[in-house]
């Protein structure tokens, strides 16, 4: 809705006029025009009142956005300067309120700033008539206590058959908007109804676009021109004006029709268009029939009625491009958590289980094959990666170069959480035959995984900035999964479990105890489990036999029951590195065996 805006320097007139939309008001800045000059910008209107060196006016002072009717909401946008309401309320630097219409704003400068609602045209001089209420933006309340202080009355509707006339309009409008899925089939229902709903000859939709009208669809119009007269009137009043039957020739409506424009509004109260409508005479010498009210109050049931449903599918359409933009930050699942509950990012404590995943001699592949084709198999394996933690109820937290992390437990809380990491684990060594048939042609090696597991509490949240959003874990935790994930190539192995992961496994998963590391940059030492198959069970019986005769300090024993380990299994790499460890400490002499193996590398 438009305000009436005048401002006054003392006595002089500095701008006189209506305008649309939020709109500011401040001294002159740079580049600006002087006082009483408008321009707009980022869908703000700004209005200059004093001269650059006029400091008792702030460069950005005062805010204004209708909220009604009848009233319109101020905001002191300065953080120095105060104001004054003519009502004698004070309105001091960043202060907002909501005041009633007509209002005038006093400055210590002698500048004075009236807002009004914009005068109507005498009906007597236009020959226009207008339903009386400015009609309902999409989404406005409407207070019913005062609206319908009493029962709908036969007389409402002079007869029965009037009642059931408003029922058979409002259930046709229902269903002439049904199945219009887009903006186009709006304006095509919009027009069917002002037809043959409302009973008009012809109808259009009209935009205002770049401060002209748009017909964007018509309905029996045959090129006959609209009342530019009519049409300036909506837009600055925001209602239904329509023509009666006096209505004089001197207004440039064709051939006498009878015309009606009722606003199309967005949501903040702005005309963005209008449903028009006409009905035309036999001949040129007769006079159309006339509108009645009954038609207005019908034509702008259908103009609110295209304007909602337009602001719907926008708001829709606004809401699916949030959400892709927000995947591209998120996985679906964990988008769905957070447009649900926004406080996540701010973080909480949580117990999950964290996973890393890395393809193994990457490096040397990326050395052999093209940019593009080593895009395209990156973006191959990640995806099948991400796949089985996402399937496992996970959140892909971060991909780094050919890593990708992933977190269970949060923002969902998951008890099983080390369960669903230890799933999702195996369920990446079975997309590797898959995964292999299709690139050894391309890169000439097998596709193989490195993965860590560990278990603990972390606090999860926002990991990124203000600038790029990662939800993820934070903590010693979080580091400790990723320096497991390294160490299965020392030990020569896929899956890599903390004890903390491996102690909320089920006897359905097999595992056996490789050894206890210590971790470069952390003290305290971790058991490491690996994560096998069933068919592993001997081998893993075997082992742990070994592991614990060299954490006794028994090496002889120890060598040759892993020299018996190698002779069965000759590729096994946690026998190897064992067996190496045994050898080195046998050679070294030492009275009390260290079982803790220090790495000195990630």
């Amino acid at each position: 809705m438009p305000l009436q805006v005048r401002i006054h320097e003392n006595d002089v007139l500095l701008y006189e006029g209506q305008l649309q939309g939020p709109l500011e008001f401040g001294r002159q800045q740079q580049g600006e025009l002087g006082p009483g000059s408008v321009s707009s910008a980022a869908g703000v209107t700004r209005i200059v009142m004093a001269t650059l060196d006029n400091k008792k006016i702030a460069r950005r002072q005062l805010q204004a956005i209708r909220t009604g009717s009848s009233s319109v909401k101020l905001t002191n946008i300065s953080t120095t300067v105060d104001m004054r309401i003519e009502q004698g309320v004070s309105l001091e630097a960043g202060d907002t309120g909501e005041f009633p219409l007509p209002t005038n704003l006093q400055f210590a400068s002698g500048h004075t700033v009236s807002l009004s609602n914009p005068q109507l045209v005498s009906q007597e001089d236009s020959g226009l008539e207008s339903l009386g209420n400015i009609s309902m933006a999409p989404g406005q309340m409407l207070d019913f206590s005062d609206e319908f202080a009493r029962p709908l009355q036969i007389e409402d509707a002079a007869s029965d058959s009037g009642l059931g006339h408003i029922l058979r309009v409002l259930q046709e409008t229902m269903e002439v908007f049904r199945n219009a899925r887009n903006a186009e089939g709006l304006y095509t229902a919009a027009v069917k109804g002002a037809v043959r709903v409302v009973g008009f000859d012809s109808a259009r939709v009209l935009l205002y676009i770049n401060d002209q009208w748009v017909q964007v669809r018509e309905l029996h119009a045959e090129g006959r021109p609209c009342s530019t007269f009519v049409l300036q009137e909506v837009l600055l009043h925001c209602r239904t004006f329509w023509t009666s039957g006096t209505f004089r020739p001197t207004v440039s409506v064709a051939r006498l029709d009878a015309v009606i424009a009722s606003p199309i509004l967005s949501r903040e109260g702005k005309v963005v268009g209008v449903l028009y409508g006409e009905r035309v005479p036999e001949s040129q010498l007769s006079m159309a029939t006339d509108i009645s009210r009954m038609d207005a109050y019908l034509m702008e049931l259908l103009a609110f009625a295209l304007a909602a449903e337009l602001d719907r599918q926008q708001q829709e359409a606004e809401s699916q491009r949030n959400q892709t933009l927000f995947a591209q930050f998120f996985s679906a699942s964990l988008a769905k958590h957070l447009k649900g509950n926004p406080d996540l990012l701010a973080g909480q404590e949580v117990e999950v289980s964290v996973i890393f995943c890395d393809i193994r001699r990457f490096s040397a592949i990326s050395e052999v094959v093209d940019a593009q084709t080593i895009f395209s198999f990156i973006n191959d394996v990640i995806g099948a990666v991400s796949e089985c933690i996402d399937a496992e109820g996970g959140v892909i937290v971060d991909y780094v170069g050919d890593a990708v992390m992933g977190m269970f437990g949060a923002p969902q809380m998951q008890q099983d959480h080390a369960v669903r990491a230890a799933r999702a684990a195996q369920a990446m060594l079975g997309r590797r035959t898959a995964l292999t048939a299709k690139w050894r042609p391309i890169i000439g090696e097998d596709v193989d995984f490195s993965i860590g597991i560990n278990s603990g509490r972390a606090r999860a949240g926002n990991s990124g900035s203000a600038y790029r959003f990662k939800y993820g874990p934070l903590g010693r935790e979080v580091n400790l999964a990723s320096r497991i994930q390294g160490v299965t190539k020392q030990l020569q192995t896929r899956i890599l479990l903390s004890r903390a992961a491996e102690s909320s496994l089920g006897p359905e998963f097999v595992r056996r105890r490789l050894c206890c590391v210590r971790v470069v940059n952390m003290q305290e030492p971790v058991e490491l489990f690996e994560l096998n198959d069933a068919g592993c069970r001997e081998l893993n019986q075997r082992y742990e036999q070994a592991l614990r005769l060299f954490e006794q300090g028994d090496l002889k024993k120890a060598a040759r029951q892993l020299g018996e380990i190698l002779e069965a299994w000759p590729d096994d790499g946690p026998t190897l590195v064992l067996l190496s460890r045994v050898v080195n400490a046998m050679l070294e002499g030492a009275e009390h065996v260290d079982t803790v193996w220090n790495l000195s590398r990630k």
